[in-house]
């Protein structure tokens, strides 16, 4: 680990912070796998414990994923390995592993610092100790000999308060020394101090200036807010909304960041730049920016209305209001969020579906991965009603009234956690038109339920149950073991 990255470690603002707009290191901010100065001494009373498997095993915890991260001959290599999977690794992506392992040798070393009290080992004792010193002495050290005079200053004043941690903790513990009684009270003390440590270091990550300053009340977003059901929007100039500054205003987009949609979904919307017939499936690679709204695609999606810095020439897009250079259309043409289709087709691959996507009258037709068993085609679906009773993030609720039975779709995306129930009965949920959503619906009247279950919630729920359950269960034997052996005797 290079000398730069020891010092965050020991002052996480060392080198400025990014959110102030005083970050000066060569480094990235995200490789310092910092857990506060007063956790860093737990860690090094944990080193005397590296002869257990335990605490070999989390020091290996450590430093291997350093070892990929930074640029050592480990991690050039793995970042030359044409395999998407492993060359993309960053420290972005591995730092949590330094982190969890570094936290965990923490909590050795507090054991570790335990018995040492109650043994009486000064060496032992205040090895560690002096040890931490010392970082934070170079580092004032260092912080002299940086060229920059402002930069100096950056420096000086964020080692201020890991000083102040440092000396605390270590005061705490030099009385647990002496005063070993005092052990739980005073251990403590320093697990608070190494909370606000770590604290303090997260609520720079927050915003620390009004919300309305970053997110300002806009004119043209409220006549959207009000709309519902929900819509999808698409802007044509990328500064008009940055990839998920959407969500504050809770408006829905065509756009989204990777981490809001999936490679799926991208490629959906890629398909609506493309021309019939297509030869190759492309997606976006990480930010989806869509600003082609000529495409029937955009009409499935939902997407009602378009936010433009110049004027559009478009049959369908109507002008709603301009505030300054910004205009507000709205698609005429816009598919409603559920709706009955007359008929389907049954695609064999993705590069059939994305075909049939660009021939085929999506208002009246769905592309299906799989033949359902409605009784198709429907041809009085015009007739038909589909109400939003009511929609949330992870519900939808819906009431319809047709003669006949037919599909539904919700140009929502299609993810496996989602459940559909109509009139209480599980009914299963077809990926329709490449990554949207459908239902077969019986005629008459019917109550349909979209809720979003993931199996994964489902299984970190009753991991965390069973583990409580476990923990109660030790706690109680463990206050009875004591009471079970004297009476043995």
């Amino acid at each position: 680990m290079p000398f730069e990255n020891l010092l965050t470690l020991v002052a996480p603002d060392f080198f400025g912070h990014p959110s102030t707009n005083n970050f000066f290191s060569k480094i990235n901010y995200t490789d310092n796998p910092s857990i506060g100065i007063v956790g860093l001494i737990f860690v090094f009373f944990a080193l005397f414990q590296f002869k257990k498997k335990e605490t070999l095993f989390w020091i290996f915890g450590a430093l291997v994923p350093i070892l990929l991260m930074t640029k050592t001959f480990f991690g050039t290599a793995m970042r030359s390995i044409n395999i998407s999977f492993i060359s993309l690794v960053t420290p972005l992506r591995m730092i949590w592993i330094v982190v969890f392992a570094l936290s965990v040798l923490a909590g050795i070393g507090m054991v570790e610092l335990g018995r040492r009290i109650k043994e009486k080992s000064f060496l032992g004792f205040f090895l560690p100790i002096i040890i931490i010193w010392e970082f934070i002495f170079l580092a004032w050290i260092f912080s002299f000999l940086i060229p920059s005079g402002t930069n100096i200053l950056i420096s000086q004043r964020n080692l201020i308060l890991p000083t102040v941690f440092l000396s605390l903790s270590s005061f705490f513990l030099v009385l647990a020394l002496f005063k070993p009684s005092w052990l739980k009270i005073l251990g403590f003390f320093c697990v608070l101090l190494a909370a606000g440590e770590l604290i303090r270091e997260g609520v720079k990550y927050n915003p620390f200036i009004d919300r309305e300053l970053v997110f300002p009340k806009v004119e043209l977003f409220d006549l959207i807010i009000g709309e519902k059901p929900i819509f999808r929007i698409l802007i044509t100039h990328q500064e008009l909304l940055p990839a998920n500054s959407n969500l504050p205003y809770k408006l829905a987009m065509v756009d989204g960041y990777a981490s809001m949609q999936d490679g799926r979904y991208g490629q959906m919307v890629k398909i609506a730049n493309s021309s019939y017939p297509i030869t190759k499936i492309e997606g976006y690679p990480r930010i989806v920016f869509q600003t082609e709204y000529r495409s029937n695609l955009i009409n499935l999606l939902g997407a009602k209305y378009v936010l433009s810095l110049k004027d559009l020439k478009e049959v369908k897009l109507k002008i709603v209001n301009q505030v300054g250079q910004t205009r507000l259309y709205e698609n005429t043409e816009v598919f409603p969020k559920a709706f009955f289709v007359s008929d389907f087709l049954v695609a064999k691959n993705d590069l059939e579906i994305a075909n049939n996507l660009l021939k085929v009258d999506l208002r009246k037709t769905v592309v299906l991965e799989k033949p359902p068993t409605a009784q198709v085609p429907f041809e009085n679906y015009q007739k038909s009603e589909v109400n939003i009773i009511d929609y949330s993030d992870n519900q939808i609720i819906l009431e319809t009234k047709n003669n006949q039975p037919g599909i539904l779709v919700v140009n929502d995306a299609f993810d496996l956690g989602w459940k559909a129930s109509i009139n209480k009965h599980l009914v299963e949920i077809l990926r329709a038109d490449y990554d949207l959503r459908a239902v077969e619906v019986p005629p008459g009247k019917n109550k349909i339920i979209f809720s979003y279950e993931p199996i994964s919630f489902n299984i970190g729920k009753n991991i965390c149950l069973i583990t409580l359950l476990i923990l109660i269960i030790l706690l109680v034997f463990d206050r009875k073991l004591p009471l079970l052996k004297k009476k043995r005797l």
